[in-house]
């Protein structure tokens, strides 16, 4: 009898610890499972961040465009030290290393970060749904052109500037030649890299291409409208 005691105990004792560590294993992979987010400290020091229009600004040496490249702050919650202004240049310390930026690109608050390849964008790109029949035409320098077939049979009817965000590209329209006008107003388009395509609620447009010289062209035509 005292044998069979023993025995009922051992087996209510062993069952207990075959539970509880199956629950320590299910918490434990349930734990494993959870996302971690990247963590950024809250800054100690007066901090910029780039608001470039192609996703990254370009930290030089020295203040000058034609100076060595030593880093690349990119767009996004990350910044760099702020340590002054020479200029029209931003003195910075990104990752242990002084250098400059332009002031033009950079902001004292953070930014969203881009992620699309700037070089997806610059090119024409021609309206497949929707009411036509027009381009955007996205220039290397931050500008852009809206030509429209129907106006003055074949011409540039907007100028302005674009940047991206996150996987959008956004058109500043800053001058209307319809209306030989300043006219201010913001496009947003879905960036779909696998159908090359922009995407609004009201249009698409695919990729297409014109001659280097005809870009060139409309790019000279449209740059004295866009600082405005």
């Amino acid at each position: 009898m005292k044998r069979l005691f023993f025995f009922a105990t051992a087996l209510l004792l062993f069952a207990s610890c075959g539970q509880s560590g199956s629950t320590a294993n299910k918490e434990s992979q349930e734990v494993a499972t959870i996302p971690v987010e990247e963590i950024i400290p809250e800054p100690t020091v007066p901090m910029v961040y780039s608001n470039a229009y192609d996703g990254f600004a370009n930290i030089r040496y020295e203040p000058s465009s034609n100076s060595e490249v030593v880093g690349q702050l990119r767009n996004g919650p990350r910044g760099a030290e702020y340590l002054g202004v020479e200029g029209k240049w931003t003195k910075v310390n990104f990752e242990g290393c002084d250098g400059y930026v332009l002031n033009s690109l950079v902001q004292s608050t953070p930014t969203k970060p881009v992620n699309v390849d700037p070089g997806f964008i610059a090119g024409a790109w021609r309206i497949e749904t929707g009411m036509g029949p027009c381009d955007y035409i996205v220039f290397t320098d931050g500008s852009y052109a809206y030509y429209h077939d129907s106006f003055c049979e074949g011409a540039i009817s907007e100028a302005g500037k674009w940047h991206l965000e996150e996987n959008s590209i956004i058109f500043t329209k800053v001058y209307s030649f319809v209306n030989e006008e300043v006219d201010r107003s913001i496009t947003r388009f879905t960036i779909n890299t696998d159908k090359h395509q922009i995407e609004s609620v009201d249009a698409t447009y695919k990729r297409a291409y014109y001659e280097p010289t005809k870009l060139e062209a409309y790019r000279k035509q449209v740059k004295p409208y866009v600082n405005l």
